[in-house]
């Protein structure tokens, strides 16, 4: 069964609103350890993408950056989603290390590909693997921090990032075109 996204907010923000987005995925196909959020623009290039966890009952929250003018547009929810495979890291790392051994894996981690996603505590990560060493690609992604993280932590893989139905509209108003007393 494939996940689903399920929310009862109704997506139209004022401007200088910090645009909420939530909801629960529904479904059970892999392990499901995140949603990235993404709001694309009708009439332009821009889009924001920020990531958050999942709770226990798979629910989400996700406070975007201002938008400072009227827009719309469509917000798509991905679901971050691996097989349970997981590196053990050997040492303890700061924010700005960009290797780290790890020479014990757990579940199923793949080696057919050259770089992952991945998620360390609540650290979204890009990653390349040779052999025991990680090197990392970028930290910080989607809006998550990069953070120390302690000797032995788990690095999990991230095999799919799965684009949920349905996708949902999204608008911007400016309150200054309001009627007075909206």
């Amino acid at each position: 069964m494939a996940y689903t996204f399920q929310t009862d907010s109704t997506h139209q923000w004022l401007t200088e609103d910090q645009p909420l987005v939530y909801g629960t995925v529904v479904g059970n196909k892999a392990t499901l350890y995140g949603v990235l959020v993404e709001l694309s623009v009708t009439r332009g290039p821009y889009s924001q993408q920020k990531a958050a966890l999942t709770d226990a009952n798979k629910y989400f929250k996700v406070e975007l950056d201002e938008l400072t003018k009227a827009d719309s547009g469509r917000v798509f929810v991905r679901a971050l989603e691996g097989d349970g495979g997981y590196y053990d890291i050997d040492t303890a790392i700061n924010a700005t290390d960009t290797t780290v051994e790890a020479t014990h894996t757990h579940g199923d981690v793949e080696h057919s590909r050259t770089t992952f996603y991945g998620l360390i505590d609540e650290e979204f990560v890009k990653f390349s693997v040779d052999g025991t060493t990680i090197t990392f690609i970028n930290r910080g992604l989607w809006g998550s921090l990069a953070t120390s993280h302690a000797q032995n932590a788990n690095l999990y893989e991230l095999h799919n990032v799965t684009t949920l139905k349905p996708y949902y509209s999204w608008r911007v108003i400016d309150p200054s075109i309001l009627p007075e007393g909206v």
